[in-house]
């Protein structure tokens, strides 16, 4: 991610999801490595979450794409983002204080 008026890179990583209207992006930091991170960015409140709580799931697991095809962005609001996996074998939601 770029900062539009002075060119500054922001972030770097693979695009996972986002909520333009509340300025918050969820993406993985070296993808398909044995380090992989998926990092949690608000925006306006300047706050970033590793996020560990989905790498056990049967999704991230059997996804070709692994977190980035299974992770998402269900809620946000002033107090809680909220992340989901849900499919047809597993739902897994996690509430992150804003």
């Amino acid at each position: 991610m770029i900062e539009k008026q002075s060119g500054v890179r922001l972030l770097e990583g693979t695009w996972v999801d986002v909520d333009e209207s509340e300025m918050v992006i969820l993406y993985l930091i070296n993808l398909y490595g044995d380090d992989e991170e998926l990092k949690l960015r608000d925006l306006k409140t300047n706050k970033e979450f590793i996020i560990k709580d989905f790498s056990c799931s049967e999704c991230a697991k059997e996804q070709i794409g692994g977190l980035r095809n299974c992770v998402e962005i269900d809620t946000v609001n002033s107090d809680v983002i909220v992340l989901k996996i849900e499919n047809e074998f597993e739902k897994i939601v996690r509430k992150y204080k804003r």
